[in-house]
């Protein structure tokens, strides 16, 4: 199963696949630099075909994630999990890492 893409450039903001989330009814997202996201849906891992985030987009991610010290704390050893609030929205769990060089949540 497949999600239609709204573009073919990644969103500016990881609230976009957050809220697409929640729409989905999913458990998880998957992410990564260069791969389409993915959706743990009904226990089922879904590709989407929203566009997989570059580089850039997932530091810019990461740095909207994380407070000054979880920053640091992620600049020492690239594996950090935090709590991220989206306002009126909800509350999500986030774990950070990379994963083959490659920056991934």
């Amino acid at each position: 199963m497949t999600f239609a893409a709204s573009s073919s450039t990644a969103p500016s903001s990881i609230n976009v696949y957050l809220t697409k989330m929640l729409d989905l009814n999913a458990s998880d997202l998957f992410l990564r630099v260069g791969s389409a996201p993915s959706f743990r849906v009904n226990g089922e891992i879904v590709r989407s075909s929203l566009a997989a985030p570059a580089e850039r987009h997932m530091k810019k991610y990461i740095g909207d994630i994380l407070t000054p010290l979880a920053a640091e704390r992620f600049l020492k050893s690239p594996d950090v999990d935090v709590a991220y609030s989206i306002p009126e929205v909800g509350r999500f769990r986030i774990s950070l890492f990379a994963q083959k060089g490659q920056l991934a949540m």
